[in-house]
Formats: structure tokens, C-alpha cells, sequence
């Protein structure tokens, strides 16, 4: 049994990891930086959750798609992966360049479109899957200053519920969890272990009952 994490860090990612893993899942962590790679993985094995860890960039195809290839041959088809990656720049319209936005764009909905493209040829053959996302309260309610990361997390909505709109009535679950508000440890709401609840609460669920997406 085992989850694969794209975007693998502190926050969200981790308190995922770290619920899974703790329920007797193996953890599959994929991120660009290796430090962060070895630092996540020495944490959850000191809590005896098995890992392992691929380089890969979400925003590369031929990245991506070597990483998750390293996770299947060493553990196999995972039984849920979370598209936990983005990109951001803190910056005005005015401040900011298409060439940046693309870049930015590439993260935070492309590496999740080569996601559904690799994996649902193999969810439809087997009728079974659990492909999920974070989403994020600026799909919705952009702010000035983070504009490539809104129209990211916006095309990543659109691109998620039409894709599970496509697979409905089948066993394979496709969702996002639409975090409206600045994820911080100190929070009492928008706190990593009360978000990672949410993606359990998601894995857990019946056919009949599938969500698409959970506001949070």
C-alpha cells in the first residue's frame, strides 16, 4: 500500500505523509530539491513510516514522468497520488511577464494535466484510482499580487472537476481540496494536519458518495 506525494515538503504535503504513513501506508515523496527530499524522508522514517523519495520536477513532463517511473518500479501503482506542487511570484500585474506566468502556469497546472494524462489510461483499465489536488481560495477570489499563481490554481479547477466530470459513475475518484485561506502551523483552521484530514476523509470515501472538490 502506497500514497505518492508530487510537490513533497513542510505543510501540507508532509502532514500527509505523515497520516498515511501512519496508518500503515508506504510514501512516495517527489520534489525538484534533494535536501528536501533526504530531510522529509529521515523525518517520517524516525516515526517508522517507510519512504522513499524521486527527483522530478512538476512543471517537466520527461521529469515528472522519470520520478513517478522510479516510484512504480520500486513500489509499485500508488493507491492515491496528491498533487501538492505550485509556483509563485509576489508580484503585481505590473511587475510580472508572460514568460513568467507561463513558467509559474507549468507547475501549477501543467505538471497535474501530464498527471491525468499518464494515470487514467491505467485508472480506466483497472476502474480504480484516487488522483487528488490542492487547490487553492485564489481559483476564485484572486489577489493583485499573486497573479500567476491565481490563474494556476483557476486553470487547475477548471481542469480537475472536467476531468472528473469524465469519469463519474466509475470507481476511479478525482478531486480537489479548494484551501481558501494562507496555510500556517499556527492556525487553528488552515493548519497542515487539519488539511491533511480532509484528503483522508476523501480516500476513505464510497463510490456513491465521491467528492469533486472540498471547500475548505
Amino acid at each position: 500500500m502506497q500514497i505518492t506525494i508530487i510537490g513533497a515538503g513542510p505543510g501540507i504535503s508532509h502532514a500527509v505523509a505523515r497520516l498515511f504513513g501512519g496508518k500503515g501506508y508506504q510514501i512516495a515523496l517527489v520534489a525538484r530539491n534533494e535536501e528536501k527530499l533526504k530531510s522529509e524522508k529521515s523525518q517520517l522514517e524516525a516515526q517508522g513510516i517507510s519512504c522513499m523519495y524521486a527527483l522530478g520536477d512538476a512543471g517537466n513532463e520527461i521529469s515528472l514522468n522519470r520520478a513517478l517511473d522510479a516510484i512504480q518500479a520500486e513500489y509499485g501503482h500508488a493507491e492515491m497520488i496528491l498533487y501538492n506542487a505550485y509556483a509563485r511570484m509576489l508580484k503585481p500585474i505590473t511587475g510580472e511577464t508572460w514568460e513568467s506566468i507561463l513558467q509559474q502556469l507549468n507547475v501549477n497546472a501543467g505538471g497535474a494535466f501530464h498527471l491525468l494524462k499518464r494515470e487514467l489510461p491505467y485508472c480506466k483499465k483497472i476502474n480504480q484510482g484516487k488522483l487528488f489536488f490542492t487547490g487553492g481560495g485564489l481559483s476564485l477570489y484572486p489577489q493583485p499580487n499573486l497573479t500567476g499563481l491565481g490563474i494556476g490554481k483557476a486553470a487547475l479547477r477548471n481542469l480537475v472537476m472536467g476531468t472528473a466530470a469524465s469519469v463519474q459513475g466509475t470507481s476511479i475518484h478525482i478531486a480537489t481540496v479548494t484551501v481558501y485561506g494562507f496555510v500556517n502551523d499556527k492556525d487553528p483552521k488552515y493548519n497542515p494536519t487539519s488539511i491533511a484530514e480532509l484528503y483522508w476523509d476523501l480516500f476513505i470515501q464510497k463510490q456513491k458518495d465521491f467528492q469533486t472538490e472540498v471547500i475548505y
